[in-house]
């Protein structure tokens, strides 16, 4: 994450994610999230419907804990869990 957040990032113009079926939002996209926004670049959700919100803020109620997201996307002994 530190490599990405330190070399890929700052050739960004803007950033989008998707966040999980739920809505919940993954720990990593919400940091990454928070850079765009930090740096007033623009950030969009595109939802399962293909609709494209600008955010000017993340929904932080929505953010899932590192823990949490690695329960969603990792089975126990580490391995990703197709979602």
């Amino acid at each position: 994450m530190k490599y990405f957040i330190e070399a890929v990032l700052p050739e960004c113009t803007g950033g989008i994610y998707l966040a999980f079926r739920d809505g919940a939002i993954p720990a990593g996209i919400a940091k990454e999230a928070k850079y765009f926004l930090e740096n007033g670049l623009p950030l969009w959700e595109v939802t399962l419907d293909l609709e494209l919100i600008s955010r000017r803020e993340i929904p932080q109620e929505r953010v899932l804990s590192v823990a949490d997201t690695r329960a969603r996307i990792r089975d126990g002994e580490g391995n990703t869990i197709p979602y």
